[in-house]
């Protein structure tokens, strides 16, 4: 992995852990740069993904239409 991808890869993986940090857990979804992002709760509730490449996308594979296999840590979570 060269310098600029390790640099990449480590910026956003601590924008990643302040996002993390701001989600309320209870909410179906927060808005962030003038966007809705879905929380995980909400998209549970959909019993499928949608295929929209939603962030907290809970289902495995991720990003799937249809797919309705939750992945593993969420279901820990829960």
């Amino acid at each position: 992995m060269s310098h600029v991808h390790v640099e990449a890869a480590r910026s956003s993986s601590s924008a990643m852990d302040g996002h993390k940090a701001k989600i309320d857990h209870k909410a179906d979804f927060y808005m962030e740069d003038g966007f809705c992002v879905f929380t995980e709760k909400f998209l549970l509730k959909k019993e499928s993904c949608c295929g929209s490449g939603c962030r907290h996308c809970p289902y495995d594979p991720p990003h799937v239409k249809n797919t309705m296999k939750v992945r593993e840590e969420v279901l820990q979570n829960l």
